[in-house]
């Protein structure tokens, strides 16, 4: 079976890919424990933040410290 390619710029596959991912995942707006066989804490699209940096950037942007463009 041949492989069938787009021509699609990074932004739109970035965006398509996203969406996928919502579809499948689902988007939860509160904490939660994925369903791993050793549970994690996790938020939004199955984002884990039992990682210590990540709980650091996102306790930062919740208080102001950082903003949104900081983080692109």
């Amino acid at each position: 079976m041949p492989i069938r390619t787009t021509n699609v710029s990074y932004e739109e596959f970035n965006d398509r890919l996203l969406s996928l991912l919502k579809l499948v995942e689902g988007v939860k707006t509160k904490i939660y424990a994925d369903s791993a066989d050793i549970p994690k804490i996790t938020i939004g699209i199955g984002f884990n933040i039992e990682v210590n940096i990540w709980r650091e950037v996102i306790l930062m942007y919740k208080v102001g410290i950082l903003q949104y463009t900081d983080l692109s």
